[in-house]
Formats: structure tokens, sequence, C-alpha cells
């Protein structure tokens, strides 16, 4: 019993997977045991009728010994016992078999009355009987004894047919007895089965499926937050280990959650005192940065005033007159001043895209005029680095997007200034482009790419990521060459991606530079559209011929925008070809003329040969003159370089005869001194200006700003002085300074926006007082000045160092009366006029570029031809001993210096001679030798007349 109840025990330990596998392996045992059995018993089953078979062999001898005998009486002989003798022989082999089987049958057939080996006895017996018979038959020599023996046998044979009848009939009982037995056994093995099955059933239920279940339903309500759940449960396989495990979890959490939200509870404490703190700190950090966003406006006040006096003068000075010389050291200044203070609003534009007060407008702008506009502000950078700044738009970019002018043209800026600078200074022209594309465009939106390309230094792959980062440069010896802060392309990606768009590199070293700007712009709505205007050059057909690295392909993509009929060729034999097979009419040739050698008069009198043709000619060269000129009745020329598409449709259409002569614009160093009225005059005749400034240095500056502009000022020196000159009704305009002590410009504006209502006010129904101009001037470079400034009532705003342009600017929009009438004694701005073809140096080209001052222009022309005839002695001899590259390198040189001064004719001659340099053909140089000495004799008796 104590065994007992220890293998009890240790079956607990056993695993789910033993305790099934064992309960698995019984039933297997039992159903095979089982079959085993059955197949034992129905096999005795089969062998009892095999003995049934052979019981019935033995009483068919038996039947064969009686016939038999039934012959032997009549006939006995030595044949007939030998009959006998197979018989009996045969018989006992059966008989042996049959007692055999018997004894092999299995106890399930077997019963105790059954009485087998009686009968089989019982045969025995009857054969012995039967067989001394037939020897008495076949031994008697007496018939009568014979058949007294035969008859005998036959009786014999009788009682045997009897005894197996007999024996047979047990066999069969005994068969039926073992199929019951063998049928029971079998019911009562199924019925163990069936129990087993049941018990497994409860055992699978009870201790497997049910703990699971109700561990998964516990495990769902810990999930949702439901505590202190325990399972009952004791068991030592894996269930009852889970259980253990998942009371065990649920113990330890609900400690640990306890202990969090004691936690907690002590960190919402903690916050609580932290948050009050962080409130604190807050408000002292937004204190702090109002602090700061003051100081950085003060001190881009305080900055920048010293700046517009430096600045400001340099620009009057400019207008004076100047020697050579002095003129030099002004511009050295002039530039330095402009470099420090791009320096400065380097530095204000970082601090505040750091800071996140730079904010992106969203207003419409138009495309076309922000990249000609930078174009426009670079091109003295372009005179002084002698490069070449070549622009495209593309017209299919819609004429207004929403976007930020200032800030897109910030970054173009940017770029084109790196491209300018990294590319002069090499020993090949220094060449940049740029280029406004429009790559993708929806119902909304269009996304605008803006590529700035030049040929310079390049860039390494290993330096480009950092160009980004700020005040940084590709190398140590940038800054020492070029200069810069390291903050442009900085600011510009800053910028870019403000926008929603980003900046890309692609340089080779050596090779150049493409900076790549990728923007997207919402369109503006449809009912601020400015309206399509039917084009002049419409079904006009024109040919563009250029090669590949010319600007025809632009050229051709302006016309075609305007609807023009547009053919291309690509050198001076196509262009002949096309005029010969022309069909009549008027059409016009464009000719990129600094890619192709241009045979322009031998082109010109092949179209003159066709009287049925009207051709006209557009030559496109290499200058700063891009306004169209007629150069003769068939042909009008005009530059490239910073040239706008405006400008080359005009000169288009005008060689075509549809459209007026182009009118050049004044360039911004073309300004000219007017004589000063008396301050009474200038009252009377509306013209006097107030301007309320601090500072005595800008007082001076607008004051010579004003004279140089022809007007007359009063300067007062704060708001409260300027309130009450203003009173006097002597002024028609008043320039304001923002921070002034006493009264600022906003205050002084309030008071006088304020007496003007009042004034209006008591004259009702009268004329009301009229409203006075006040124009902000101001340093201050903190985003919202101008909206500050418009909503205290202002009108206008000039941010310092104030320019003259700028200045002009604003008389000319808020003094219009003034500005459009020409007083007697005025002499109007500098234009430039139209080239003469027979003059061979167009001295306002150079006036354009440095004033118009006599002495200044005499001192540039004076060094210009001593060094023109110094190049041209280098030239000759190089040109005589054929080496054609250092011609190429000393026309480029003398191309500059004649173009900027004027000699247009003969920079076209340096430029094609440069050109034949760079494909080595010394003998094109040859063949443009004589026209190069004739113009060079020309220029140079004009200059000495001059």
């Amino acid at each position: 019993m104590a065994n007992l109840s220890k293998f009890n025990f240790s079956l607990r330990h056993w695993t789910i997977g033993s305790k099934l596998g064992g309960v698995f392996l019984l039933l297997i045992m039992i159903a095979s045991g089982n079959q085993y059995f059955v197949n034992k018993v129905y096999g005795s089953i089969a062998n009892a009728a095999d003995l049934i078979n052979q019981s019935g062999r033995l009483r068919y001898l038996s039947q064969q010994v009686a016939l038999q005998s039934a012959v032997f009486v009549m006939q006995p002989s030595g044949a007939a016992r030998l009959v006998g003798l197979e018989l009996e022989k045969e018989f006992n082999l059966r008989y042996a078999g049959v007692t055999r089987k018997i004894e092999q049958l299995h106890p399930m057939m077997r019963s105790d009355n059954d009485q087998l080996e009686g009968h089989l006895q019982h045969i025995t017996q009857a054969w012995q009987r039967q067989r001394i018979a037939l020897e008495q038959v076949l031994a008697n020599p007496e018939l009568a004894q014979r058949q007294s023996a035969q008859r005998e046998v036959a009786a014999e044979a009788a009682v045997m047919l009897r005894g197996t009848d007999s024996l047979v009939g047990a066999l069969e009982d005994a068969t039926r007895t073992a199929h019951l037995r063998a049928d029971v056994l079998v019911y009562l093995v199924q019925a163990l089965e069936i129990l087993i099955v049941l018990w497994l059933y409860y055992y699978v239920r009870s201790r497997i499926t049910v703990p699971i279940l109700k561990l998964a339903d516990l495990t769902r309500r810990f999930a949702a937050g439901e505590r202190n759940m325990r399972m009952d449960f004791k068991s030592r396989d894996e269930i009852g280990e889970l259980v253990s495990a998942f009371n065990y979890t649920a113990a330890h959490t609900a400690e640990l959650i306890e202990k969090f939200d004691r936690l907690n509870a002590e960190l919402e404490e903690k916050v609580l005192a932290r948050t009050a703190e962080l409130a604190q700190a807050c408000f002292a950090a937004e204190q702090a940065n109002s602090a700061k966003s003051a100081f950085l406006a003060n001190m881009s006040h305080e900055i920048r005033t010293p700046m517009n006096g430096v600045i400001g003068m340099l620009d009057v000075l400019q207008k004076s007159s100047l020697n050579a010389r002095q003129a030099e050291l002004l511009n050295v200044a002039n530039d330095s001043a402009h470099a420090l203070l791009t320096i400065i609003g380097d530095l204000l534009d970082f601090s505040k895209i750091e800071t996140g007060k730079l904010q992106i407008e969203s207003l419409p702008i138009s495309i076309d005029h922000v990249a000609e506009g930078v174009c426009e502000i670079l091109s003295s950078l372009v005179n002084k680095k002698g490069a070449e700044l070549i622009l495209f738009t593309d017209p299919d970019i819609p004429p207004q997007v929403m976007g930020d002018a200032g800030r897109l043209r910030q970054i173009l800026i940017n770029l084109a200034n790196n491209a300018i600078k990294f590319s002069s200074g090499q020993q090949r022209q220094s060449k940049v482009s740029v280029r406004a594309l429009l790559v993708e465009s929806t119902a909304e939106q269009v996304t605008l790419e803006f590529r700035v390309t030049d040929n310079g230094i390049g860039v390494d792959e290993k330096t480009q990521a950092s160009l980004f980062a700020p005040f940084t440069q590709a190398d140590s010896s940038i800054t020492r060459n070029f200069g810069g802060t390291g903050l442009g392309l900085a600011i510009s990606r800053q910028l870019a991606r403000m926008m929603g768009g980003d900046i890309t590199l692609h340089s080779v070293p050596d090779k150049g530079t493409t900076m790549t700007v990728r923007i997207p712009f919402r369109r503006v709505p449809a009912n601020t559209e400015i309206p399509e205007q039917p084009s002049p050059l419409a079904g006009l057909t024109c040919l563009v011929a250029g090669g590949p690295e010319s600007l025809a392909d632009d050229l051709a993509a302006y016309l075609v925008h305007e609807k023009a009929r547009v053919e291309r060729a690509a050198d001076p034999a196509a262009i002949r070809q096309w005029i010969l097979g022309h069909p009549p009419g008027l059409c016009v040739v464009i000719i990129d003329s600094a890619d192709i050698i241009l045979p322009l008069d031998e082109l010109r009198a092949v179209a003159r040969t066709r009287r049925e043709l009207d051709v006209r000619f557009v030559t496109v060269g290499r200058g700063r003159r891009w306004w169209g000129r007629r150069m003769a009745a068939d042909l009008v020329g005009l530059d490239a370089e910073l040239m706008h598409r405006r400008a080359f449709l005009e000169a288009v259409a005008y060689a075509a005869d549809r459209a007026e002569q182009p009118k050049p614009e004044n360039n911004p160093g073309a300004a000219a001194v007017k004589p000063l009225l008396s301050r009474e005059e200038a009252r009377s005749k509306g013209r006097l200006i107030l301007v309320a400034e601090d500072n005595e240095i800008n007082q001076k500056v607008i004051r010579q700003q004003f004279m140089l502009l022809g007007y007359m000022v009063d300067i007062a020196g704060d708001g409260r002085e300027a309130l009450k000159r203003w009173q006097s009704g002597n002024y028609a305009i008043l320039f304001t300074d923002l921070h002034m002590p006493g009264m600022d410009g906003y205050e002084l504006t309030a008071a006088i926006r304020t007496a003007e209502d009042a004034a209006n006010e008591t004259r009702a129904g009268a004329a009301g007082q009229s409203r006075l101009p006040i124009i902000a001037i101001t340093a201050d470079a903190i985003k919202g000045v101008d909206e500050r400034c418009r909503a205290a009532g202002m009108d206008d705003c000039l941010n310092k160092p104030v320019q003259l342009d700028n200045l002009k600017a604003i008389l000319a929009k808020w003094l219009p009366a003034v500005t459009s009438n020409t007083m007697a004694g005025e002499t109007e701005p500098l234009a430039l006029p139209d080239t003469d073809a027979s003059v061979p140096v167009d001295v306002n080209t150079l006036k354009a570029l440095i004033g118009d001052d006599a002495a200044t222009i005499r001192g540039f022309l004076r060094d210009f031809r001593i060094d023109m005839a110094r190049t041209a002695a280098e030239l000759r001899a190089a040109c005589a001993a054929g080496q054609a590259v250092a011609v190429g390198a000393l026309a480029h040189k003398l191309k500059s210096s004649s173009r900027s001064v004027g000699a247009l004719a003969l920079g076209e001659l340096c430029a094609r001679m440069e050109q034949a340099g760079k494909a080595g053909d010394a003998k094109t140089q040859s063949n443009l030798l004589p026209g190069f000495e004739h113009e060079l004799t020309r220029v140079d008796r004009y200059l000495e007349v001059y």
C-alpha cells in the first residue's frame, strides 16, 4: 500500500505529455491484446471447421469400408486385402490429425460436457470392430459367414456414422460457444476503452482546458486593469507551473503598480513644482528674447546708421568730378562698404533664422522681374570681374506666383555672387548663367528650378558636404582670396527650405559648379492673373542660328512661346542656304554672333539678291547693351549679357517693324546733378522737402543726396521739431527716421495724421486738407518693420543706406507732379542714345559705368588708349609668330576693356580673334588682322580728338 501511494505521488510530478502518452499507450496495448485474442479465437474457430471436415473424412472412410466389404463378400482376394489396408492406413492418419486438432482447440471453444474425446473414442472403437468384421469377411470360406460378417461391417459403419455426427455436432456447439465468448470479450474490451476515453476527456477538460480558459480570462482582465487576481489550481505539471507563474506575475505587478502609483504621485508633485519653475523661466526667457529682439533691432539700426553715412557719401562722391585715380580709390571704398553691409546683413539674417524670427511672405511676385533684378544688381560686380552673365527665364513660367520676392532675390544673389567671384581670375573667360526653369506644373502650384552655373574653380566631393554649414568655406584660402563670412550658402539653403524647397550642388574641380534651387510656388488666384496680351511676333518667321554652346536654344524658346514660326541653323552655310530657299515674305534671322564667325555683310548681300524676300537681321553679341539698337536698315544689334527676355523680344519686333525702337533704361550711375532752386522757390513750387533725422552724418548724407537730385530740404533734429515745422504747411513730403529722442517717427506720424483728421472734420462739406506723404527711413532689419510703418500711417519705407535710385523712385511715386515737369534750367538724367555704327567709340557706355564727370571720362580713355597700343603691339607680334593661343589671350584682354569704354566694333573683332585662338585657328586670326588694324586706327584717332 505504501508503494502504491508512493507511485500515485510520483504520478503527480509527471508532465501532461507523459500522462497523456501513458494513457494513449495503455489504449494501444488493450486494443492490441484484444486484437491478438480475437485473432487467436477466430483461428481456433477456423481450425474447428477444418476438424469437422476431417471428421467427415473419417465417416467417408467408414462408408468406403462398408461398400468394399459388400464386394469382398462375393470375391475375397489379396487385392481386396490391400484395399482394406490402404483404407486403414488413411483412417489412422486422419484419426491422428483429428486427435491432434482437438487437443489444439482454444480453451474458449471447450466446455466440461462437450465429450469430444468420448465421441472420438466411440469412433475409434467402431472402426476397430468394423476392421475385425472386415477381416472375417476376407478370411471365412463360407459365404454365409462372409455375409454375416459383412452385415456386422455395415452395422459398425452405421455406428461410426452416428459417432462422427455426434463429434461434428459437438464441434459446431464448441464453435458457437467460442463465437459467443469472443463477442462478449470484445464488448467488454470496447467498454473498457470507452471508459478510459471518457476518463481521458474528463482529465483533459478538468486539468488542462478549463484551467487554460480560466487563465486566459484572468489574463485579459489583468490586461484590462483588474488587479489582485489569483487562480486556485494545484498541479505539478506545466499548467500548474503556468498558473504559479501568473499568480507570481500578478502579485509582483500589483506591487510594482503600487510603487509606481506612489512614485507617480511624488512625480506629479515634482512636476507641479517644476512647471512653476519652468513657467517662471519661460517668462524670463520671453523677456530675454524680447530684449534680444530689441537689441537686434537697435544693433541693426546702430550699425547701419554709420554705414548709411559711409555709403551715402560715397554714392554722392561718385557723382562729383573726380580724376581717374580718385574714382578708382572711391570705387574700392564703395565696394568695401557694400561688402561690409552684406556681412552685417548675413549675420543678422542668420541670427533671425536661428531664433525662428524670420518669416516667409506669400505675395504675388513675378519670377522674371526677380531674376532680371538680380542680374541688374550684380551688373557692377560682373563688370568689375570681367565676367559674362547670361540670364534665361523659362517663358512657360506663369506671369505671377505666390512667394517672397525679397528672400528669393537674396538666395539668387548669394548664389550668383559666389559664381561670379569663384569663376573670375582664371585664365579662361569667366562665364556665369542664371536660369529659371519650370519643372512641374499642377492646377494649384508650380515647381521652379533656378540653376546658377559657372566655369570657376569648382569643389571636390570631400568638401561639398560642408559648404552649407555656417561660417564654412571650402578651404582656408577661399576667405583670403574671395572674402565672405561663409554664411551665404547656409542662409540660402535655410531660406529655400523655409520656402518648401532645397538647394543641391554639382561641382567638378577646375571645371565649374552648378547650384540648383528647387522651390514650389502656389499659383495666384485666377482673378489676379495678369491678362495675356497678343504678341507682336505671332506668325513671324524666324531663323535662329547658333552652335551647341550658344544661346540659340534659349532664344528659340522665347520666340516659340510668342507663337512665332521658328527654324534653326548651325552655321553661316546653313543660314545662306535657308535664305536662298525661303519663300517670299518677311522673315527675321537671329544670330548668336559669339558662337559663329559671322560673315554678316556677305549674308546681307545674299538676302538682297532676293528682291521678293524681306530679310531682317538681329545679332546677339557679348556686352552689356541689352536693348535693341538699329545698326542699319535691315540690322538690329543687342548684347546677351544681362539681357532680359522682354528686351530680346522687343528687339526682334523692332527689327520686323512691328514695334517702336526699344528705349534703354537709365543706368543707376548716370544720374546727373540738377541745379538747386532757392528755398523760397522750392516752397512756392511745392518742391520743399522736410527730413526728420537726429544723426548728424545722416543729415549730411540725405541733404547731399537731395541736392544731387535737385531738391531743397529742411532738416529737423527730432520728431518735435519736425512736427512744429510741418505745421507751417510749407512741405510737400516728409522723410522721417524711426528712432529719435523725444518723439520718434511713429509718434510724429501719429501726431500728423491726428491733426489732418481733425482738420478734415472741421472742414466738412469743403475740400479737405491734402494728406502729406510720409516716408520712413530706417536701418531696422527686423521682420515686420514695413508693415508697422504702414500701420502707423506712413505711406512708404526706405532702407538705409538709401541709394539715389531708390530715393529718386520714391520721389517719382509720391510727387508725380514734381518729377514729371522739367523746370527751367534743369537737365534730365543721362539717357544712353543708340549707337551710331560710324562712331568708333560710344562714350555713353563708359558714362553709364562711372558717371558723366568729364575729367574722369578723359582719364579712363587716356589710360585705355595707352593700354590699347601696348596690347595691340603684343598681339601683332604673336600673330606674326603664329601663336594662336597667345593672340586669343591678348584679344580677350583687349575685348573686355574695349567694350567697357564703348569701342564695341573693336571689341567684336577681338572676340572673333579670341574664339579663333581657342580653336587654334591662326589662319582666321591672320584674316581678321587687317580689319582689326583698321578699327584700331579709327578708335585711336577718335580718342586723340576726344
